[in-house]
């Protein structure tokens, strides 16, 4: 297998930067193995709030390759999971994977790729990671919430390319390039999509702490059965060292909405800030996004999102976290509208028992508010086990 992992990702190194000599390339290669125990109260977001709770195990596995070279970085990897519930739910199987690459072809020029893949169950909870609050990703809330409680299984593919490029001392370009696959098993056409994209952006250092710019982006969602959804934006763009190891980063702007299902067009405010501080012991990240976003069945959500993540270092091989979020969506154009509201909440414990075992444990809550029908919360804990196989890096 890890041969495998090898190959693909030794290929694709020579397709992506075909300039970058082989031979000073150093390869490790890594499996995180896992298991976990735990109980929720309500695992796939369902209706009700009665005899919806149930014990479980999870085993699983990571594999991960890395390509370094002198100019480039090529990852691959992925995660091959089973969940076995103890009551009311089947075994339920998620697989994931992906292959990176970040490149430097010329002193002035850095380039970047991604392929991934991602096939699971709508609105399970299944996550088991040490939370890193410098790393601030958008939360996981399925992509869907109308969704959640329907068990439906969702397989996407997802690529992405892009180049940033130094005009001057001061003075930045930015171009990427997305496209998205996304089917569903139950839903089918009712609910299958695709999705193409492109982001053009300048960016000027102002001062030694201060960047500023502009950039616009287009997007077309094509729904297989009821037509295209097109959205523009045009945002103001900064990143900001502040006193105290403080960092801000953002976007701030506004998209427009063409949907031919609805025959009709809207705008409405969208952006991106990331507030982070990171010292010795101790890291913090606020997160707040607003978008509009494709949904399942056809049409929009204009979806904002509110993230917060905290990592304190409690000894050099223990450490706690903590992470709250919190997602408003309202729906627009076809299929069911109206708004629909999440919330999560998590606290956790990890613990380096030796350079390749880990334990970590945490507690969750989980609420879903809003739209027609009436969800129960979710609430549990979990405990596991992570050993590292490889490299230990």
């Amino acid at each position: 297998m890890s041969r495998a992992l090898c190959s693909s990702a030794a290929l694709a190194a020579c397709l992506i930067a075909p300039g970058v000599a082989m031979a000073q390339t150093e390869t490790r290669v890594s499996a995180d193995v896992y298991a976990t125990g735990g109980y929720s109260g309500n695992p796939f977001g369902g209706q009700g709030n009665k005899n919806t709770g149930s014990a479980y195990g999870t085993v699983g596995v990571k594999p991960r390759v890395e390509l370094h070279s002198a100019r480039s970085v090529i990852s691959a990897g992925g995660d091959v999971q089973v969940q076995h519930y103890v009551r009311r739910y089947s075994t339920v199987d998620s697989y994931s994977g992906y292959l990176d690459y970040a490149g430097t072809p010329s002193e002035r020029l850095n380039t970047r790729a991604r392929l991934s893949f991602d096939d699971g169950v709508i609105g399970s909870y299944n996550s088991f990671a040490t939370i890193d609050p410098t790393d601030p990703s958008v939360p996981t809330t399925g992509d869907d919430l109308s969704l959640f409680g329907s068990r439906d299984r969702r397989r996407s593919y997802h690529g992405q390319a892009g180049a940033t490029a130094t005009l001057t001392a001061r003075d930045q370009l930015n171009v990427s390039f997305h496209g998205d696959v996304v089917r569903f098993k139950r839903l089918r056409t009712v609910g299958n999509y695709n999705g193409y994209g492109s982001t053009l952006g300048y960016m000027r250092q102002v001062s030694e702490h201060a960047q500023v710019g502009i950039q616009g982006s287009a997007s077309l969602t094509d729904y297989t059965a009821r037509g295209n959804t097109r959205v523009y934006s045009l945002q103001a763009t900064g990143s900001f060292n502040l006193a105290a190891s403080w960092t801000l980063k953002g976007a701030v702007g506004v998209s427009f909405l063409d949907d031919d299902m609805t025959s009709g067009t809207s705008k409405s405010l969208s952006g991106n800030l990331s507030l982070c501080r990171n010292v010795t012991r101790s890291s913090i990240c606020v997160n707040v996004v607003k978008a509009v976003l494709p949904t399942a069945v056809s049409g929009t959500r204009d979806q904002t999102i509110a993230d917060a993540t905290y990592r304190y270092q409690l000894t050099e091989h223990s450490s706690i976290n903590a992470r709250g979020s919190y997602t408003h969506a309202e729906r627009k154009g076809l299929g069911p509208a109206g708004r629909n509201e999440y919330f999560m909440g998590s606290v956790g414990y990890d613990r380096k028992v030796t350079e390749r075992l880990n334990v970590s444990s945490s507690v969750f809550y989980r609420a879903i508010f809003g739209g027609t029908s009436t969800r129960g919360d979710d609430y549990g804990g979990q405990i596991g086990l992570t050993y590292r196989f490889g490299d230990p890096r």
